[in-house]
């Protein structure tokens, strides 16, 4: 059996290309850009993510590891990392209902309560 593309997985991955394409063309109303003469993917400008896990971590150094200083040094990115104590189910029913979501979630089982609240968004094409 000859293993290889057919024509809907070509399709797919043209249609993804052009996507990724046309995404990365913008219109900034013909203002220069913020990161005008910077290389792609080269502005470390420092940027805090707020992250809330359902899971415990003990060994959460709040980026002051070897890793995590490098990410940061690396990407300018460092991470405002919140994790569950107590009861994780009702803190991610608290968030669900307040409203105030962080930019980063892992509610593992509650992830219906976030989707009811209208809190997620479906990435599905």
């Amino acid at each position: 059996m000859r293993k290889g593309w057919n024509l809907p997985k070509a399709g797919l991955v043209i249609a993804l290309a052009a996507g990724v394409l046309a995404g990365c063309g913008g219109n900034d109303g013909g203002h220069a850009s913020d990161n005008a003469g910077k290389e792609p993917g080269s502005d470390t400008s420092p940027i805090t993510f707020s992250f809330f896990s359902e899971d415990a971590n003990p060994n959460w150094r709040d980026m002051q590891d070897d890793v995590g200083k490098a990410i940061t040094k690396q990407t300018g990115v460092t991470l405002d990392a919140e994790f569950a104590v107590g009861d994780p189910s009702q803190k991610v029913a608290l968030i669900a209902t307040g409203g105030d979501y962080p930019d980063l979630i892992s509610p593992k089982g509650d992830l219906n309560k976030l989707v009811d609240a209208g809190a997620m968004l479906d990435l599905r094409i």
